[in-house]
């Protein structure tokens, strides 16, 4: 899998669907956070949601298996935290330091 997104990383990126459904749904939903809380973005690709999430406050960390998407992520939104890795091997060890994942 991490090949397949690794070599897909420009046509994920240029997908428009995320940015009509996925961002509205979550700024609909997410609270805000006043205290800057953080929030884990599990399979995060290119940090598409990073806007979203640090508008209601949060401090956007993102994880992903994909080492390229997270390049993308970095450049595109040099603020927001990353690690290369696979979420369900790893995001269980932040459930106790995040406030959403």
């Amino acid at each position: 899998m991490r090949e397949y997104y690794g070599k897909r990383v420009k046509d994920f990126f240029e997908t428009k669907g995320k940015y009509f459904l996925v961002k509205p749904a979550i700024m609909r939903a997410l609270p805000k956070s006043e205290k800057g809380h953080r929030l884990l973005d599990v399979g995060c690709g290119t940090g598409v949601l990073y806007d979203a999430v640090a508008k209601k406050g949060f401090k956007y960390y993102g994880i992903d298996a994909s080492e390229e998407m997270l390049k993308r992520a970095g450049l595109e939104h040099p603020h927001g935290g990353y690690i290369v890795a696979r979420g369900d091997k790893f995001a269980h060890f932040l459930r106790g330091s995040l406030t959403l994942l």
